[in-house]
């Protein structure tokens, strides 16, 4: 569990997927967060990168944004990665905003080393939001 608070935008969690990268195959993202104090919104997005930072990263998905106080999101994105070593967004659940999907055409070369970066944004400095839980499976 990992706990943001105050305003603006904040890494809450990474993981290293290079050993998920596997050609023909489907990665499922789920990342499930709690609104713990305030009242203003609160913005999960998730990135990917070449190492643990938000510096460089490409924002991939927004995913839906909480208000209400004790809420909890859980988010899922399952992204495919094609035999070309792409990567595209499918099956959404959630309030999202995909920025890679097949319905646009639009995909993502995969970095190497491959990190998956969670980050939160508050609007307002007194407001706190917890990351309950996090994943990344494989079916290839």
């Amino acid at each position: 569990m990992v706990t943001h608070t105050g305003g603006g935008a904040v890494l809450t969690a990474s993981e290293d997927i290079s050993a998920y990268i596997v050609p023909n195959s489907m990665i499922q993202v789920t990342a499930m967060y709690r609104k713990t104090v305030g009242t203003q919104n609160f913005v999960p997005r998730l990135y990917l990168n070449t190492s643990a930072t938000l510096v460089g990263a490409t924002l991939i998905a927004t995913l839906g944004s909480q208000s209400a106080l004790n809420s909890i999101s859980d988010n899922i994105v399952n992204f495919v990665i094609d035999g070309s070593g792409n990567l595209y967004a499918t099956n959404v659940s959630g309030s999202l905003f995909l920025r890679y999907n097949t319905a646009t055409g639009s995909v993502i070369t995969i970095p190497s080393p491959c990190y998956l970066l969670w980050e939160g944004q508050l609007t307002n400095g007194a407001d706190e939001a917890v990351m309950l839980n996090s994943t990344a499976i494989l079916y290839a």
